[in-house]
This record gives structure tokens, C-alpha cells and sequence, in this order.
């Protein structure tokens, strides 16, 4: 019996101080059977105030809201109209070109701040082209009219087309609650329709 308590007595002494070792860390046992990773500590982040990202997020929204309403008034011309984009653009920007020159630059642009890409749609109007034809001559002597019909001309649209356009882009200022710049777009171009 001496030799099995001889042999008992250091282990039982081995596992005691590897049972009061354990509470801190528990030593190869750990390194057999657990495998997860010790969990670092989280880093703290500086988190801006909310007004801050409030503002951020308005100035990201309103960017965004420009670019759709600039292509939905497209869009909506394209497809109301049933023509392409590149004809809904230039037809857009004749038409309001025409606005332009017979409005005051105030009413002008208030037009101008509901469509976030004037300039865009302006710059897409074809240019006035005198060739010397008859059609042109006709064209060139009715006026604003004329001009406005030889800009959808060369766009591949009759002038048809030009109330088609203008009662689309009603509706787009209707859509923006705005129907008092139908009314401003109708004194620019309702004369010559």
C-alpha cells in the first residue's frame, strides 16, 4: 500500500496545484481542448455629434435627389413621348432655351431651380443652323416659333411634338407640387404653340 500512496501522493499534489493554478489559467488543458481566440478590446470610435451627420446626410440626400429628378424629367419625356433620350434631352433644352429668351431672368430661373441640370438640358439643344433653304427661310420668318420648330427639326421631331413636350414637363412640375411654373413655362412658349 506504501507504494500505491507513493504513487498516488504526487499526483494528487500535481493535479491540487494544477486545480489552484487553473483559476488564472488553466494551463495546457486550454491549450488541448479550447480553441477560441482570446477577445481583444474593442477600440473606441469618435462618433461625430448627430447634427453633424444629420447635415451630412441631407447635403448627400439633396445631391442625389437632383440627379433622379434630372433624369426622371428625361425619362418621363422619353417615354411619354415615345422618343430617345438624346431627342427628350435636346427637345427639353430647346424648349426651355426658347423660355429663356422670352422670359424675365428671374422667372427663368425659377424654372431653372426645379431642374437641377439646366445647363445639361440647354447645352443638348441643337443649334439654330440657317442653310439657305426654303424651309429654313419659312422657318427664320416666323420667329421664335419657327425657331423652336427647326430645333425639333433637327432633333428627328415634328413640331407636334412640342405640345407633347410641354404637357410632359407640366406634369413633371405638377409632380414637384411647382404648377406655378407651368404657368411661367406658358407665357415663355405658349405663344408659339
Amino acid at each position: 500500500m506504501n507504494r500505491l500512496f507513493s504513487a498516488i501522493l504526487p499526483l494528487t499534489v500535481v493535479m491540487a496545484l494544477s486545480f489552484v493554478s487553473s483559476v488564472a489559467y488553466a494551463g495546457w488543458w486550454d491549450d488541448l481542448f479550447v480553441t477560441a481566440a482570446p477577445v481583444a478590446t474593442p477600440t473606441p470610435v469618435a462618433v461625430p455629434p448627430a447634427t453633424e451627420v444629420t447635415a451630412d446626410l441631407k447635403g448627400v440626400a439633396t445631391e442625389m435627389a437632383k440627379e433622379v429628378a434630372t433624369q426622371s424629367i428625361v425619362d418621363l419625356v422619353s417615354a411619354g413621348a415615345g422618343v430617345t433620350t438624346d431627342q427628350a434631352s435636346g427637345g427639353l433644352g430647346a424648349i426651355f432655351k426658347t423660355a429663356k429668351g422670352t422670359l424675365s431672368k428671374e422667372d427663368f430661373g425659377s424654372i431653372a431651380q426645379t431642374i437641377p441640370e439646366m445647363d445639361g438640358l440647354l447645352a443638348a439643344a441643337p443649334t439654330k443652323q440657317d442653310n439657305g433653304s426654303l424651309v429654313s427661310g419659312l422657318l427664320a420668318g416666323a420667329g421664335k416659333a419657327g425657331e423652336l420648330i427647326g430645333l425639333f427639326d433637327q432633333l428627328g421631331l415634328s413640331p407636334d411634338q412640342i405640345s407633347t413636350f410641354t404637357t410632359l414637363i407640366q406634369e413633371y412640375f405638377s409632380s414637384e407640387n411647382k404648377p406655378e411654373l407651368s404657368e411661367l413655362l406658358m407665357q415663355g412658349v405658349g405663344s408659339f404653340l
